[in-house]
């Protein structure tokens, strides 16, 4: 690897733009080697669990010797959310030892959306069976048992103050999906200018997911019945359905939806459930806001 190497490492957070900067940013832009979610070799070097086989060489044997700038983005290295939120510290650590003088990325969202939209995910990719986004908050405790998800995984100020003692506060930079959302060509030039590189040449901006419909989640909650899922493990006839053909259906359903009624717009969660996660982060988001001078809650919608 060119020893003048600078490296980028975007950590994450899941639903805060992640696949919009790896399909139409970091993957496209040639000043830069990307690995990313796809990269089967990484995932074989890096999340490799036994740390006496962990090669921190052949990682760094990754990137094209003939570029001056790296870049890893993967979500999911602060712990996936249903499955192993943990392991966000031990990537972490792994990342310093590997990484020590690396810049490092971190995209938050406000928690209310971003948790509404996580279990909108999980309604969508069938890994529930029957489960709905609000059976989330039907277990007994606040860290959700059944699925493995836990509240502590949008604590961001626990996750920033980590990253900063490993790389320093100087080499952690936070970046808002709010601020994305507003100003796409903003966000995406000031992370580039972090890099010390301009935009990719025609920027394609077009949301690479779109909000799901009441049409779509209805059909999607349907279906689900009968498909193989975390909560609904024997499956069924929804099983054979081809699943690019499932997805069609749902989009169709919901281009249909948003024809008959454009302004419509409507929280998946229930009243009671959002107020139990605004209640839950109010402490967080303070001590976020003396962290990095950000005040998450001024982007939560009304419950």
């Amino acid at each position: 690897m060119n020893a003048l190497q600078n490296i980028f490492l975007h950590v994450g957070y899941p639903k805060c733009a992640s696949t919009f900067f790896q399909k139409k940013v970091f993957s496209v832009h040639p000043d830069l080697t990307y690995i990313g979610p796809e990269n089967k070799a990484f995932h074989r070097l890096f999340l490799l669990r036994r740390e006496s086989l962990y090669d921190p060489d052949a990682v760094k044997g990754l990137f094209q010797p003939h570029k001056k700038i790296g870049v890893i983005s993967m979500e999911l290295l602060v712990g996936d959310p249903f499955f192993s939120d943990f392991d966000g510290d031990f990537y972490a650590r792994r990342l310093y030892e590997t990484f020590p003088s690396a810049d490092v990325i971190i995209i938050i969202r406000n928690q209310l959306e971003a948790i509404e939209s996580l279990f909108m995910q999980w309604i969508k990719t069938a890994w529930g069976g029957k489960f709905g986004p609000n059976d989330f908050f039907k277990t007994s405790k606040l860290n959700f048992e059944k699925t493995g998800f836990n509240l502590s995984y949008f604590e961001y100020s626990k996750t920033i103050r980590y990253y900063q003692k490993l790389f320093g506060k100087d080499r952690v930079h936070i970046f808002l999906f709010e601020d994305f959302r507003k100003d796409v060509d903003g966000v995406v030039a000031a992370i580039t200018g972090l890099m010390g590189i301009g935009p990719p040449d025609d920027l394609d901006k077009t949301p690479l997911r779109t909000r799901m419909t009441p049409f779509g989640y209805m059909f999607m909650r349907f279906l689900n019945r009968y498909r193989q899922g975390r909560f609904n493990p024997y499956g069924g006839l929804g099983d054979h359905i081809s699943w690019l053909f499932i997805m069609r259906v749902r989009n169709v359903l919901d281009s249909i939806f948003k024809i008959l009624f454009p302004a419509y717009k409507r929280a998946w969660l229930k009243p009671k459930n959002r107020k139990l996660i605004e209640d839950h982060y109010r402490q967080e988001n303070q001590e976020l806001s003396e962290l990095i001078g950000i005040d998450l809650y001024q982007y939560h919608y009304p419950v």
